[in-house]
């Protein structure tokens, strides 16, 4: 009995020991299970096709290989999705993207009454880059002017390569005046950028029509008017803002 009652203590001390590291175990276990489970749902929303789902705290916080994991996940997702959204050549939206923002915007002036405004800028005479110097000239041209439009665009709206030479712009504003402001800015800023090519200085202007968007127009209509008001630019003298209600 006494050796008993000596040995109880550390029997007793034993098992609170192991039922606490089962405890520990059970709750690590139970972490893992739920990491690896945001991982596999992370990851099959990405196979089918959704590129701007979120991937969960509680892998990205994890500083095991589990984390690293989620880390490399994030970085394939958003590889997939510059593939997908981007233009290869000048790093702007390709034009189904382009098209997703009008929807976008429409969707937002519906509900919203969030006024929206179109705008298609061509590089003026585009095809003597190329024919004077070279598809390697014209290409530097489009990125160089991509850049321009993509930084100036930031906090105005959204840009996309439309094709060829020929951008979309989707501006959110509350006046026509302040977008003509705006693209008039960019127009400018095109026309003081000097390229240099082959010990050459490459002058470069652009010409842009610009609408106000509409709720009850499909957005096909929309950018037509669009490439109306450019049209008009373009037949009396470029480099030039043309609006067209």
């Amino acid at each position: 009995g006494i050796v008993f009652r000596g040995l109880m203590p550390v029997v007793v001390a034993i098992f609170v020991s192991v039922a606490v590291v089962v405890l520990i175990m059970w709750l690590y276990a139970s972490k893992l299970i739920k990491c690896m489970q945001q991982l596999g749902d992370f990851f099959l929303k990405v196979e089918s096709g959704d590129l701007k789902t979120e991937l969960g705290t509680l892998v990205l916080n994890r500083e095991d290989e589990l984390g690293r994991i989620g880390m490399s996940a994030l970085q394939m997702q958003s590889s997939l999705r510059d593939l997908i959204e981007r233009d290869a050549l000048t790093g702007l939206y390709n034009r189904h993207y382009g098209e997703e923002f009008l929807w976008e915007a429409q969707k937002e002036l519906l509900s919203r009454r969030t006024p929206f405004y179109v705008a298609i800028g061509d590089i003026d005479f585009f095809k003597q880059f190329n024919d004077e110097h070279g598809h390697d000239c014209g290409d530097l041209v489009l990125r160089e002017i991509s850049a321009i439009l993509r930084q100036s665009v930031q906090d105005m709206g959204s840009v996309a390569r439309w094709g060829g030479e020929e951008f979309l712009f989707v501006l959110s504003g509350k006046h026509i005046e302040d977008v003509e402001q705006f693209i008039n800015d960019i127009a400018r800023e095109v026309r003081n950028r000097k390229i240099e090519y082959g010990g050459q200085i490459l002058s470069v202007t652009m010409t842009f029509g610009v609408t106000n968007g509409d709720g009850d127009m499909h957005t096909d209509e929309i950018v037509k008017k669009a490439d109306e008001a450019l049209y008009m630019g373009k037949q009396t003298g470029r480099d030039k803002v043309v609006y067209k209600h």
